[in-house]
């Protein structure tokens, strides 16, 4: 009977293929030029426009006056907690999510204010820049 003896496997290297570099423009972040603000009402309107009622009968069922809709809607008055309640029994838009419609409103309004070289467009009009 002969022995045979067992080697151990050679280690194979294997070339690792190059790795291919990224073009400078692909990692860097994109910076807006202008800031669009969406206040909250226009969600409200576009969820209006979807359940085919007007601001007389979205007022009526949030049990407020129609100024108080028209003003949401300009924004001339702030979305309180009390009004996303009502919104939400109205449209069954959550109250939480109207609330973050407001915050993100009121933040691009900040960087507005804080940015004026970068032209912030609300409703269509630039609101930051002077002629």
């Amino acid at each position: 009977m002969s022995t045979t003896t067992l080697s151990r496997p050679q280690k194979v290297r294997v070339k690792a293929k190059p790795k291919v570099q990224q073009r400078e423009s692909l990692r860097l972040p994109h910076t807006p030029q202008y800031i669009t603000i969406h206040p909250p009402g226009d969600e409200l309107f576009d969820k209006m426009e979807e359940m085919g009622i007007d601001a007389a009968e979205l007022a009526k069922r949030m049990g407020v006056s129609l100024e108080t809709v028209q003003k949401l809607f300009k924004w001339d008055i702030p979305l309180t907690r009390n009004l996303a309640e009502k919104i939400e029994l109205a449209t069954q838009i959550p109250a939480n999510l109207m609330m973050q419609f407001e915050a993100r409103a009121l933040k691009k309004w900040t960087e507005a204010i804080e940015h004026p070289e970068k032209p912030a467009y609300w409703n269509g009009e630039i609101v930051n820049q002077c002629e």
